[in-house]
């Protein structure tokens, strides 16, 4: 009968140990899965684990989620590089508290809502509650004056001949012998970006709806385009805030 028990003693703690150890590994697997069916790629990747203690992952409670990727593919956002935290995981509920990342190199959707032509990219940096990060996407102004360049060609068949940012929302756009002044504005429904000029107003940029992102503000200094909005991490993800 002691020999009995000792077995049972034994193979519990095994098991404990292996939950110990295993457990991250089984739930990096897990979240890998999930996300890959929200339709996210990477050339490559580094997705880590954490909760204290790790046996709680086997309950579906992670204290905090690590991706690193490159390469990054997630619906029709194409990245170079993504840096994101998810704390506060429930993986069996999908449900995230807070989220803070920052995608590198993202090119930017012109106008028409298709991928531009021109060699645009932003940055976007987002933190706060899963399902509404405060988030800022920074166009450097090379990137902008490709993008109103190709937008005023498209529009109006002009071709300018420079782009100047103007703070603290306005463009002034040069072509031979003249220059037209605009406003950068929001379009309703926080789905993208136009200049409002005397001819009209030309889409800039477009975000697709495949990405929750509601802009909210748009700002410029002399070098960068500064977009302001709320993006929805559990969305994307395809995970639920808690209540």
């Amino acid at each position: 009968m002691r020999g009995c028990l000792f077995v049972i003693l034994f193979a519990a703690a095994v098991l404990g140990v292996g939950a110990w150890f295993l457990a991250p590994t089984l739930a990096a697997a897990v979240i890998d899965g999930a996300l890959q069916s929200s339709g996210f790629a990477a050339d490559s990747k580094t997705l880590t684990v954490a909760a204290d203690p790790p046996v709680r992952l086997l309950v579906g409670r992670a204290d905090r989620i690590d991706l690193d990727a490159q390469g990054v593919r997630w619906r029709t956002l194409a990245a170079t590089r993504l840096g994101l935290e998810v704390d506060d995981v429930d993986l069996f509920a999908r449900t995230a508290r807070t989220v803070h990342g920052r995608f590198d190199g993202v090119a930017v959707t012109d106008g028409e809502g298709t991928p531009s032509t021109s060699t645009a990219v932003a940055t976007i940096t987002f933190e706060g509650p899963a399902g509404a990060a405060i988030t800022t996407v920074d166009v450097d102004g090379e990137s902008v004056r490709a993008l109103v360049t190709a937008a005023v060609l498209r529009a109006f068949g002009a071709r300018l001949t420079g782009v100047q940012l103007v703070p603290p929302n306005g463009l002034r756009l040069v072509a031979p012998g003249m220059s037209i002044d605009g406003a950068l504005v929001v379009d309703v429904g926080g789905h993208g970006i136009g200049l409002s000029n005397r001819l009209g107003t030309v889409p800039i940029v477009t975000v697709d709806p495949s990405l929750p992102l509601r802009i909210e503000a748009v700002q410029v200094d002399a070098t960068t385009l500064t977009i302001r909005g709320v993006l929805d991490v559990q969305s994307l993800l395809g995970t639920s805030a808690p209540g």
